[in-house]
């Protein structure tokens, strides 16, 4: 599990999501959002494949806050997925205060939802 790279999200007298990680500024806005999708093990659907030979992949899907929208087959281990083995979303902010770009991640790791800062 990735989850040592992330910053626990906390929630303040009702603030939800609004408080920068990096200086404690309200004013974060979201641009891009990074969904993570990484596909059955070869070995699990096709008998004749083995772990041994397998290289897992990931569909990578990009939307840029302008509308673009990108989509890639990437190895697992390059994506950057949050999750070492499950599905993963990233949504990138931007702070208004200090102008840092902190990334909240959601993602799954053996039936836990994990949501955290990404450091």
């Amino acid at each position: 599990m990735n989850s040592t790279f992330l910053k626990p999200l906390v929630i303040n007298d009702g603030d939800w999501l609004n408080e920068c990680p990096c200086c404690g500024g309200n004013n974060l806005h979201q641009t891009n959002v990074s969904v993570y999708t990484p596909d059955a093990p070869r070995y699990e659907w096709e008998p004749s494949a083995s772990a041994q030979s397998y290289t897992p992949m990931t569909r990578v899907t990009h939307v840029l806050q302008d509308g673009i929208l990108t989509s890639a087959r990437v190895e697992a281990k390059y994506s950057g997925n949050p999750s070492s083995e499950r599905d993963g979303l990233i949504v990138e902010f931007w702070c208004e205060a200090c102008e840092n770009k902190p990334k909240l991640a959601i993602f799954q790791h053996k039936g836990t939802t994990f949501i955290g800062w990404q450091q």
